[in-house]
């Protein structure tokens, strides 16, 4: 939902049925409390407790992010991010990942897909070592070393993102990671990292960086903060 699906898009990505689909959307809307689905998602994808900061720079999958607040993208590809409480980079096979955790915690039949296991130090330190490169600047090896977001953005468009999500909060003064959150979705389930990071002019900022499984150590597939 977060990345402009709606049930109908839903459906034909997970292979239900749209009655399906709006059935699950309700139960999650009910169990949450949630005035809408979308409010739902974002629920789910943010770790408990975290406060809502102003969107400071919305992107848009494939797309140049805007040059002026008043400009509105362009369409792209039908994935689009809307206006929300932070920034996600992303690559397209997430999209569905993300739709698929959502629809499974609306079940009345599933438990919510979104665990808390304990910490596995490989997926942290490829975290951690993914996060060095956007750190100190050094995008093109960040964006290199994600396949799925290089698919998704061209170096420039990477860059700019990043710039728009980490130049207003300043340099990062601590880091400390808080969970590990298993997103079970095709093709091999992905896994989300998510950090409590002080920067120099906002603290306790959440870093979540999502680790598509299969590869060693997990390669990234998607990064948010919020």
């Amino acid at each position: 939902m977060l990345a402009g699906h709606d049930g109908k898009s839903i459906a034909a990505t997970l292979g239900l049925s749209v009655h399906t689909i709006n059935d699950r959307l309700r139960s999650a809307r009910r169990k949450t409390a949630a005035p809408s689905s979308r409010a739902a998602a974002r629920m789910l994808l943010a770790p408990e407790g975290a406060a809502t900061h102003e969107n400071r720079a919305d992107q848009k999958i494939g797309v140049d992010p805007p040059s002026g607040a008043a400009q509105e993208p362009a369409p792209s590809a039908g994935f689009s991010l809307p206006r929300t409480a932070g920034v996600w980079i992303m690559g397209l096979t997430f999209i569905a990942g993300a739709a698929l955790m959502f629809m499974q915690a609306g079940s009345a039949n599933d438990t919510p897909t979104v665990e808390q296991p304990a910490v596995d130090a490989a997926k942290v330190q490829a975290a951690q070592e993914w996060l060095a490169l956007v750190d100190g600047g050094r995008t093109d090896e960040a964006r290199d070393a994600s396949p799925a977001i290089a698919a998704a953005n061209s170096a420039a468009q990477f860059a700019a993102a990043i710039a728009g999500a980490r130049t207003p909060p300043g340099a990062v003064q601590d880091r400390q990671v808080t969970e590990i959150r298993s997103v079970p979705a095709p093709p091999n389930g992905y896994e989300m990292v998510l950090f409590r990071t002080s920067f120099a002019h906002r603290a306790g900022a959440v870093e979540t960086v999502t680790l598509e499984r299969g590869a060693q150590g997990g390669q990234v597939a998607g990064y948010y903060i919020y």
